[in-house]
């Protein structure tokens, strides 16, 4: 796996707004996004809790 690297810190992220996300935790969010084919952050973190639960 390929460690994905930190976002720029100019970006802002909407999750942002409801809990703390800090750019490394975004650069993995974006890169487990494109991993998975998830349209957006959302996305990927259902679908992950899909996984997690089933």
């Amino acid at each position: 796996m390929v460690r994905p690297t930190a976002s720029s810190p100019e970006t802002l992220s909407t999750y942002g707004q409801h809990f703390k996300i800090t750019p490394d935790r975004e650069a993995q969010l974006d890169w487990l996004c494109k991993e998975i084919g998830a349209a957006n952050i959302k996305e990927a973190i259902e679908r992950s809790i899909n996984v997690m639960v089933a």
